[in-house]
């Protein structure tokens, strides 16, 4: 404590101008902190419990200095010691890519002391963070469609047709992708795959209620499949769901 007031100095009283306050900070002078023969010779003062005596002795009787490389302070997060090592990340290289190159090598790490956790925060954190919720969402939001579509078929077979044709939705992002050559950001695409299930599942249900209703024409299942997926693919092709969608459900197909 006598060394940190000596440098740093030590809060002795506030002073008030107005509604402004200020910390007063008692402290040595520049040249005394910025020399190690007047550090060591700063006298601690204590009460000598024997003799009741108040006493002086130097700090260099009870310490001892050396020139050493050391950090200029010890940073913890929940209670806990914590060395952040980060970089910029260079023109040219892809953020998701380079954090998995350092996910993997530091699993094959192996020269760690089991005291020490090493893990990845920062964008990487937020980012995993981001996608925890996305996908808490998304099932959340499939289980309340399952429910909903449950109730409007009143089967448990048609939900599960309209909630695979999600996941093949799903597949066609990521084969999009993979023919384009485009980069993933993580959390666009699954805020677009969260929004695509919406539309997905729309046209899951007129596809449904169209098949049926070719299937009380007398159409057999397999055609019926057959003639409402040529149907709808029109509208899913050119985006135009809408009115388009209420003329098929009319089974008036000629007009369509």
């Amino acid at each position: 404590m006598e060394l940190r007031t000596a440098l740093f100095g030590r809060e002795s009283s506030k002073l008030k101008e107005g509604e402004d306050e200020y910390k007063i900070q008692v402290r040595y002078t520049d040249l005394l902190r910025n020399n190690i023969a007047d550090l060591q010779n700063m006298k601690i003062t204590y009460r000598d419990f024997s003799s009741g005596q108040v006493r002086q002795v130097p700090i260099s009787s009870l310490v001892k200095f050396d020139y050493n490389n050391t950090l200029g302070g010890v940073k913890r997060k929940n209670l806990k010691r914590l060395i952040s090592i980060y970089s910029n990340l260079i023109d040219g290289f892809d953020p998701n890519k380079v954090n998995l190159n350092i996910k993997n090598a530091v699993d094959e790490f192996k020269g760690k002391p089991d005291n020490i956790t090493i893990r990845q925060t920062g964008q990487q954190e937020d980012q995993q963070e981001s996608l925890s919720f996305l996908l808490t969402a998304l099932i959340t939001a499939l289980a309340m469609i399952f429910g909903i579509l449950v109730l409007q078929f009143n089967s448990l077979s048609k939900p599960f047709i309209v909630l695979n044709e999600i996941f093949f939705s799903i597949i066609g992002v990521f084969f999009g992708f993979a023919i384009t050559g485009m980069t993933m950001p993580l959390i666009m695409v699954a805020v677009g795959i969260v929004g695509l299930a919406g539309i997905v599942v729309k046209n899951a249900i007129l596809l449904i209620e169209f098949t049926d209703e070719l299937r009380e024409r007398g159409v057999k299942t397999k055609e019926a499949i057959i003639q409402a997926g040529k149907i709808r693919i029109i509208p899913v092709l050119f985006d135009c769901v809408g009115n388009d969608a209420r003329s098929v459900t009319t089974g008036d197909r000629t007009k369509y």
